[in-house]
């Protein structure tokens, strides 16, 4: 054999020996025996002395942890967690008077909890409609109280229920009170037309930030540095009335401070002593 051929061999050995004793020292926390390429009888004994000292030490260390979980593991917990979702929901059906089928505009989760607040003494769920509707029963046959299939027969969408023992007037009320101004999310409607001038650039009655002059201008914006100000070269529309706004409309209506959109929560139904009225 060549000597470059040689030489090729032992250097992708000691390649492979400095592999091999990095990996051990990473994942085992123990030195590999190294190998070296000067070959003698005397260097190959001791190397397979330590070679076998180094597998009879560590033939007892523990087996990596088993990170993955059965399937059958994970179908039990998701059954536990809906059989617990049924289990509440029928405990509400007989703890509370009135049971609200309702809908959220424009999902803020503060609100949410603003309004879980003012209904302290009450029940809310929401999501996981195909689990609350066979807990109320979606056939007359089913269903846990007489008249509850006409409401779980409405929960598609985004809705939720309300359990409590406030009368109509009282939620209707409260809800109609609870409108709350937001931020338009892409893919929201817009319900304005916003449009800005040509010329030095504002966020209500101030300058916009010069440092900000790159953003405006990646979102879209025609815009230039003058004399250091944020300048619109041609005037711009930020957004048509009915258009479907982008996530760079959605943006820069939130840098220029229009909130295009409100939370609010619309009564659909609810449920009382077995009879089912809509709200109109």
């Amino acid at each position: 054999m060549p000597a470059s051929a040689t030489h090729k061999a032992r250097d992708a050995v000691s390649a492979l020996d400095i592999s091999l004793s990095g990996a051990a020292s990473l994942i085992l926390d123990i030195a590999f025996p190294s190998f070296d390429p000067n070959t003698s009888q005397s260097k190959t004994e001791r190397f397979k002395n330590t070679a076998v000292a180094f597998l009879k030490r560590n033939a007892s260390r523990p087996a990596f942890p088993n990170t993955v979980v059965a399937l059958t593991q994970t179908d039990k917990k998701g059954r536990e967690g809906k059989e617990k979702l049924i289990e509440d929901i029928h405990q509400c059906v007989d703890n509370y008077d009135y049971l609200y089928l309702y809908s959220v505009k424009d999902m803020r989760n503060t609100y949410l909890k603003e309004i879980r607040h003012e209904f302290l003494d009450s029940r809310f769920f929401f999501g996981k409609n195909r689990v609350m509707a066979k807990a109320l029963g979606t056939t007359v046959e089913e269903e846990y109280k007489e008249g509850l299939s006409a409401i779980a027969k409405q929960l598609t969408s985004e809705v939720g229920l309300l359990f409590t023992n406030k009368t109509p007037e009282e939620v209707k009320t409260y809800f109609k009170g609870f409108v709350k101004p937001g931020y338009a999310r892409s893919g929201a409607i817009a319900t304005q037309t916003i449009s800005l001038p040509e010329g030095p650039v504002k966020r209500g009655s101030e300058p916009v930030p010069h440092n900000m002059e790159p953003l405006l201008r990646s979102l879209g914006m025609p815009t230039a540095l003058k004399n250091g100000i944020v300048t619109l070269l041609v005037p711009y529309t930020i957004c048509m009335t009915g258009e479907t706004l982008s996530t760079n409309q959605s943006h820069l209506l939130k840098l220029f401070y229009h909130q295009l959109a409100e939370f609010s929560v619309d009564l659909i139904s609810y449920y009382h002593s077995g009879k089912v009225e809509q709200f109109e």
